[in-house]
């Protein structure tokens, strides 16, 4: 198995496990602490989330671009002390701040009675989250995926099983909040410790590269402000719903993004490596190879998209009602347009990194940013009128627009009109449909259980690889290739 198959599969499981961490703790906090303290939680940390790149003044960035091409010396080592030491100076700030204004945060966009509270623990979390940022890039751009994906899934169990033992004991979300920023913060020192241990440097000089802190500050902190178009087109609608419409409502709609975001679970894994490889392609200037990699990468990515996109909307209302009962129940249509949203972005991802690789980078952030802006004014306006259902339709259409204009500007490069496989997204597309079909059938002679849901899946999973087969879309290489995958090609013989 190549190198390739192994980090798509490990990053794979690594974003599985987050997603999977996050669904169960869902109808855990919706149990014990309702839709509204659901809501809250999730709006907390939304805002920790938008600050952390801020207060890490874009340091993370900024070490993937300099220290991926040096050594680990003892002198990178020291200088990566220095960066750690400023980082955590610079998120003491922003952390003060937060807390200090803690309770106007909660009046405006969470309203929870112990909103205040939730929010001042929350700002400790900026300065976890920005510490714990700069270590993950440093394993990035050391090429440690294995360590990167450990640190990620310890966190992950850590503040699931803290989540299924306080909550039921009635410690509240609060105490769960203060457990989640000392898991942070112990993981962040581990790794940091280990930089001493099991990560000991190489013995020479550092090569000279220019990469002063004050360099990795002017390259990467422009990354961080341009990511507020980003925040802005993802998360604001949340921001704005929770201040116009009550702490139920937003939980609700926090509990649909939720599931929706597993299309960048799903499609995640493939772009790890597409975005390299389109790069090599490009630099080459060989055109063929260039549309070799665009048709590979989507057609795999239509195949995985597509019927987890229409299994999304088939089955979130269901799996909201069995996690948190009848007062979680969602418009369909809601649901639909937010997947539709997040399906877009996720199935055009090509086109983006399409323009990263000619250097487009400046179109692309003012493209996030113009669309953010318009996603965030226009979610004022509607969200007081429509509720939810104009929240999604805003999201709906401002990505519509941004990945429009996205792909517009890539075929002034690449003949994206051909190299995309619109001819794979028509036989998934019925495919799925024809799977959905299966599954609303099953849903009107079974109870909404976990059993149906589970039948549900294994019925739509039948039907859509029938159909896949048929269209001759799916067969032997695409087996021998998640064999390799896997790990199993030495096993392969054996059964021949």
């Amino acid at each position: 198995m190549t190198s390739t198959g192994r980090g798509v599969v490990l990053k794979g499981l690594a974003d599985v496990a987050a997603k999977a961490a996050g669904f169960i703790a869902l109808p855990v906090v919706i149990q014990f602490a309702g839709a509204a303290g659901y809501g809250a939680y999730s709006q907390v940390s939304t805002i920790v989330g938008f600050l952390v790149p801020f207060a890490a003044l874009g340091l993370g960035g900024g070490i993937v671009r300099f220290f991926s091409i040096e050594p680990w010396t003892d002198a990178v080592r020291a200088r990566f002390v220095r960066v750690m030491g400023l980082v955590l100076l610079a998120a003491l700030v922003p952390s003060a701040a937060t807390a200090w204004w803690a309770a106007s945060l909660n009046a405006a966009f969470v309203r929870w009675e112990h909103g205040t509270e939730l929010i001042r623990w929350g700002a400790a979390l900026i300065v976890a989250g920005a510490l714990e940022q700069v270590i993950l890039e440093l394993l990035r751009s050391q090429h440690r995926i294995v360590e990167f994906a450990c640190f990620q899934l310890t966190q992950t169990c850590l503040v699931v099983l803290a989540t299924l033992l306080l909550l039921p004991l009635g410690y509240g979300l609060v105490a769960l909040l203060e457990v989640a920023v000392a898991i942070k913060l112990a993981t962040v020192a581990t790794v940091f410790l280990g930089f001493w241990t099991w990560n000991r440097p190489h013995r020479g000089d550092m090569p000279r590269t220019g990469a002063e802190i004050g360099r990795m500050i002017r390259f990467g902190l422009p990354v961080a402000v341009s990511g507020l178009g980003l925040w802005m087109m993802n998360v604001s609608d949340r921001l704005v719903v929770g201040h116009y419409l009550a702490p139920t409502a937003l939980g609700r709609y926090s509990a649909v993004y939720t599931f929706a975001s597993l299309l960048i679970a799903v499609n995640g894994p493939l772009n790890l490596p597409l975005y390299p490889r389109l790069m090599t392609a490009v630099a080459s200037g060989d055109g063929d190879a260039v549309g070799r990699c665009i048709r590979t990468f989507h057609r795999y990515a239509t195949l995985v998209l597509v019927p987890a996109g229409f299994l999304l909307v088939a089955l979130t209302n269901p799996l909201l009602i069995l996690m948190g009962g009848e007062g979680v129940r969602v418009s369909g249509l809601l649901v639909a347009m937010i997947v539709a949203a997040a399906f877009l972005d996720q199935w055009n991802a090509i086109a983006h990194y399409s323009l990263l690789c000619v250097d487009e980078v400046v179109f692309v952030r003012n493209a996030w940013f113009a669309l953010g802006a318009v996603n965030l004014m226009a979610n004022v306006f509607v969200v007081p009128v429509l509720g939810l259902l104009g929240a999604a339709f805003v999201s709906l259409v401002t990505f519509v627009l941004l990945e429009a204009a996205i792909f517009r500007k890539a075929c002034a490069f690449y003949p994206l009109t051909s190299h995309y496989r619109f001819d794979v997204a028509i036989k998934a597309g019925i495919s799925a449909l024809l799977a959905v079909a299966g599954v609303v059938l099953l849903g009107r002679f079974l109870p909404p259980t976990s059993k149906t849901v589970v039948a549900s899946v294994v019925v739509f999973g039948l039907v859509y690889g029938g159909m896949l087969v048929l269209f001759r879309e799916l067969g032997t290489p695409e087996v021998r290739l998640a064999a390799r995958a896997l790990g199993l090609r030495a096993a392969a013989p054996a059964r021949e």
